[in-house]
């Protein structure tokens, strides 16, 4: 960061004294954003949220409230980011096991969760068919979860990992063939 050393006698002194002050300064700058982050973490999460129940729906039929949501949800996580990497609570909460985990199987959750939504609709028509509107949507939601997770760990497990070690294997024999050319 601005660090160069002159062959000159006592040339160099002025640039390592130049460094040190822009590296004062990405520290400094580094603080602002970590205090302006803390504060809009909180409100970001708030309006996001405060906008969802002031809809009362999850379709997509407003473009601009959609777009203003979009808004704060990517204030919200990129203040949380900011959090993450300054190693405060918010890394303490991203290194739980159970966190770890769903990190590990989101890809899954990613793809089946739509995939295996008429079989979920299904399963709750079948074993819960005296419920409401409202209770059926609830039961729908515990499914798709309960469901969604089950399916994302045997496929992380069972199709992923194998394939993941399978890469890894053939990168690094790759890399020693052409080490050794």
């Amino acid at each position: 960061m601005g660090l160069a050393i002159s062959t000159r006698p006592n040339g160099g002194i002025k640039h390592w004294r130049l460094g040190a002050l822009s590296l004062r300064g990405a520290v400094e700058e580094s603080a602002r954003v970590f205090r302006i982050a803390s504060f809009l973490l909180p409100i970001a999460f708030a309006c996001a949220v405060a906008l969802a129940f002031a809809r009362n729906t999850t379709q997509l039929d407003d473009p601009w409230m959609v777009s203003l949501e979009l808004v704060f949800l990517g204030v919200l996580f990129a203040a949380l980011l900011v959090r993450a990497i300054a190693g405060r609570p918010v890394q303490y909460i991203f290194q739980m096991a159970w966190l770890r985990w769903l990190g590990k199987v989101s890809y899954g959750v990613y793809v089946y969760h739509i995939l295996f939504k008429p079989l979920f609709q299904w399963v709750v028509a079948r074993c819960f068919p005296s419920l409401g509107a409202e209770g059926s949507l609830v039961a729908l939601f515990f499914v798709a979860t309960v469901g969604t997770l089950v399916i994302a760990t045997m496929s992380f497990y069972m199709l992923e990992s194998p394939f993941l070690k399978f890469k890894d294997r053939m990168a690094a024999k790759h890399h020693t063939t052409l080490a050794s050319q």
